[in-house]
């Protein structure tokens, strides 16, 4: 998973897409040594393993992340980001419960709601910069696993979903 870090100066057309961070990532299991070479980003990468954390603002960062609830944002590493502060607070409820249907989590990440009590809607309607894709990962402690994805236009209509079931064999 990745993400563009917020930058006053925007992107820079000569760095690499981060988009080549994940697909690169898929195809080899590298991540690059200079990380410099790319636009601000966040990433999240994993396997039967663990998780690791990579960013390159404010500097070169890769951390392995333990057991628990991580989120992903726009901002550098302990940056207060409200939409995500919200979503973790939603996925450890979920964990608390039941937890036996991932597809339950959608209802969050569909919160369109902006109001003085919440003023960072998880979803954004916009139609040059919004939500195009919700997606959710999910893995038991046995290593079978499911990739659901809602994929949604520049209005924010839902354009299609996708549902990959796999195992990691450990």
């Amino acid at each position: 998973i990745v993400t563009n870090v917020r930058d006053t100066e925007g992107p820079d057309p000569q760095k690499a897409s981060r988009g080549a961070l994940v697909t690169d990532w898929l195809a080899s299991g590298d991540v690059p040594e200079t990380m410099a070479a790319f636009n601000p980003f966040n990433l999240l990468i994993g396997d039967q393993k663990g998780l690791q954390y990579l960013s390159n603002r404010p500097l070169d960062l890769r951390i392995s992340l333990g057991d628990g609830v991580h989120g992903l944002s726009n901002a550098v590493k302990g940056e207060r980001w409200p939409r995500k502060e919200r979503l973790n607070h939603a996925l450890q409820i979920w964990l608390n419960g039941a937890a036996d249907d991932p597809a339950a989590l959608f209802d969050d990440l569909a919160d369109a709601h902006d109001l003085p009590d919440n003023p960072h809607p998880i979803f954004i309607r916009n139609p040059v910069y919004g939500t195009r894709c919700s997606t959710i990962l999910a893995v038991d402690q046995d290593g079978a696993g499911h990739i659901l994805e809602r994929r949604f236009d520049s209005t924010g209509t839902c354009t299609g979903e996708s549902a990959i079931a796999f195992h990691w064999h450990g």
